[in-house]
């Protein structure tokens, strides 16, 4: 990990975030390493840690499918 690839503080991480056993994660989360809803696409793999994942995963299938 390095400085220039990602931002890690108490509580967030923001950027790509380097996960041995996924590869690198774009990140947008209240943490780093906890409670995090990894979504990949055909490009790429996100990070985030939404306040309610029920809904939000709810929320996206709904998208997708219609």
């Amino acid at each position: 990990m390095t400085i220039w690839s990602t931002v890690r503080f108490p509580g967030i991480a923001l950027f790509t975030v380097p996960y041995a056993d996924v590869g690198n994660v774009k990140m947008c989360a209240t943490a780093a390493l906890n409670n995090i809803l990894l979504i990949e696409t055909e490009k790429e793999k996100y990070g985030l840690t939404p306040a309610d994942e029920e809904a939000f995963v709810t929320a996206i299938r709904a998208q997708m499918e219609g």
